[in-house]
């Protein structure tokens, strides 16, 4: 008898996003220009999950771990000092996966065996006293815990399965943690459907889902699925959900 377990919170587009919520705003005497689309820079994990960030961008001929795929503004006649917590994350979801969708191309089910994740930026105190709206929508590359260097900067990213192990989602560790799989891993995204359900279908159906079809998409006996928590599916019906091969690498 086959073995399945399901992941539901790991394996999110935008989940930086959370550490948006406990992020310290940094200090640029509002003198930073509206960042531009293209932009490079290199940035570690914990400044990825900044509210903001104030990095100065480098040559994207350099290698970088970050490029700015999309600077739109909040909806008209909404401030940041209007949001919660809450609703930038909300924004930075709803604004930012169209530019994310754009630059790796392809479907969901391919997008979504990838390590490509996007995070976002508000602009900095100052800047919002100024008056910006702008939000900051950067495409990075997962490695567990850390960013990996992005290997292209065209777009689309993506050309089609079968990905490379450049870009490639596996799993690292007890916690599973999305990883590039030309990283050490001990699970690999082979194989992906989509759910009929624009709305989340809630966790029974999707456990149902998973263990129904995933048999057929992965080559071992002890296999993985996971899809997008409610609120992300509900904002961007993503309806992947994703399957597992235990392996090692």
């Amino acid at each position: 008898m086959r073995r399945s377990h399901w992941l539901t919170g790991p394996l999110t587009l935008a989940l930086a996003a959370a550490g948006l919520l406990a992020a310290t705003p940094s200090a640029d005497g509002g003198t930073l220009p509206r960042p531009a689309v293209g932009e490079c820079r290199n940035l570690t994990s914990a400044q990825a999950a900044a509210r903001t960030d104030a990095t100065t961008p480098i040559a994207c001929r350099k290698t970088h771990d970050e490029r700015v795929i999309g600077v739109p503004d909040l909806p008209s006649g909404v401030l940041w000092t209007d949001l919660s917590d809450t609703q930038i994350v909300k924004q930075g979801i709803k604004l930012c996966t169209p530019y994310f969708r754009k630059a790796l191309g392809q479907q969901d089910t391919v997008r979504d065996r990838s390590a490509y994740d996007f995070v976002f930026f508000q602009p900095t105190a100052d800047q919002i006293t100024a008056g910006a709206t702008w939000i900051r929508c950067d495409l990075v590359l997962r490695r567990a815990r850390a960013l990996a260097a992005l290997p292209t900067d065209h777009q689309p990213a993506l050309s089609g399965l079968p990905l490379g192990d450049k870009v490639a989602r596996c799993l690292k560790g007890t916690s599973h943690l999305p990883t590039t799989c030309s990283s050490a891993h001990s699970y690999r995204a082979t194989g992906s459907f989509t759910v009929s359900s624009r709305s989340f279908p809630g966790r029974r159906a999707l456990v149902r889902a998973g263990r129904a079809r995933c048999p057929s998409r992965v080559n071992s006996r002890s296999y993985l699925f996971s899809w997008k928590p409610k609120p992300i599916w509900n904002l961007t019906h993503d309806s992947t959900v994703v399957c597992y091969t235990k392996t090692s690498g």
